[in-house]
């Protein structure tokens, strides 16, 4: 070997020394780097293991609101079921109470009549007690007559009674 080669030699022989260490320390920084690295892998596998114990909790809670939601819809279709029942029976109601409207319109229309009927008597009435009061009038009247009619009579009688003394 030559000294030319043996200084190339002890050169190369540099370079691949710092190459080595080069590589030693990015070999260093990288098992640093995979030791960060599977602690993150081991920090995201534990919070996966969490997030799946509430995720199981979750699916059971949404399992029970399924179930109530099932419930429900059951409830809302029989409740359903009991509203047509009732609308029908309210318009049943409604149509009854049409019918009372109408028969009640009737009635006061009666009750109208019959009142107008009665206004009539109560006039009428009034005729008869005004010409009733006449008559009493007329027949106390009468009466007062008769009996000044009786006393003179009665005074004419006594006088026809007595004997007679002729003079």
């Amino acid at each position: 070997m030559s000294i030319e080669d043996a200084q190339r030699f002890k050169g190369d022989q540099s370079r691949l020394g710092a190459a080595l260490a080069t590589a030693r320390d990015e070999e260093a920084e990288a098992a640093g780097d995979l030791t960060a690295a599977q602690a993150k892998t081991a920090q995201a596998v534990a919070d996966l293991t969490a997030a799946q114990a509430t995720t199981t909790q979750v699916v059971g809670e949404l399992s029970a609101a399924q179930a109530t939601t099932t419930q429900v819809v059951g409830e809302l279709s029989a409740m359903q079921g009991e509203t047509a029942q009732v609308v029908g029976d309210l318009a049943d109601a409604q149509a009854d109470a049409t019918r009372v409207d109408s028969e009640l319109t009737a009635v006061q229309a009666r009750a109208a009549e019959v009142v107008g009927d009665l206004a009539d008597a109560q006039v009428g009435t009034s005729e008869l007690v005004a010409a009733l009061t006449a008559s009493q009038t007329e027949t106390a009247q009468l009466v007062v007559e008769l009996t000044a009619a009786q006393t003179e009579t009665a005074e004419a009688v006594k006088k026809l009674a007595e004997p007679t003394t002729e003079k």
